[in-house]
């Protein structure tokens, strides 16, 4: 459908470098998904607007959206879901300087990811943690997590996050 193809294009803006473009096009689906009711694409959405919004250095709003969004979230049954709007609280999270509530937020993503073998979310919830890790002075433990990161994102083809593990 046409909303989905605009939270991907969206997601694809913000590895780009461009959140004000998928700022707009995530609010249009989102928008789109609560009209129709589809509960968990509209959390997607949110999680890519929030991500966008971030990017862009909004924090105030992406601190808004997020909290609009927790108790649909709440109730969402599809784990892919969860734990893409858990990333997404994790940013928040860290943008905030919550910094406490992040890492208990991304280890239980990590082990829900890890157990229902999500791969995709256990790699960017490792990822994420690494980069918790060296804002917090954490450095030659968390830079050897994140090249191991890195090893293991590019034999299993995941290229973006490889590429992401080794910028930091």
């Amino acid at each position: 459908t046409i909303p989905d193809t605009q939270v991907a294009i969206a997601d694809l803006d913000i590895e780009e470098g461009h959140p004000d473009k998928a700022e707009a096009a995530a609010r249009d689906a989102r928008a789109e998904f609560h009209t129709s009711r589809k509960k968990d694409k509209e959390i997607a959405a949110a999680a890519t607007l929030v991500n966008a919004l971030l990017n862009e250095g909004k924090n105030d709003e992406a601190l808004k959206e997020l909290e609009s969004t927790g108790p649909i979230a709440a109730r969402s049954q599809n784990l892919s879901v969860q734990l893409l709007f858990a990333l997404a609280k994790a940013r928040v999270k860290v943008a905030s300087r919550e910094n406490g509530a992040v890492k208990t937020i991304l280890k239980d993503a990590l082990a829900k990811a890890t157990k229902s073998g999500y791969l995709v979310y256990e790699f960017e919830c490792r990822l994420a943690l690494g980069e918790l890790e060296l804002k917090s002075g954490k450095t030659p433990a968390s830079r050897a997590r994140l090249e191991q990161l890195q090893q293991e994102a590019k034999a299993k083809d995941f290229h973006l996050v490889a590429r992401k593990a080794a910028a930091l």
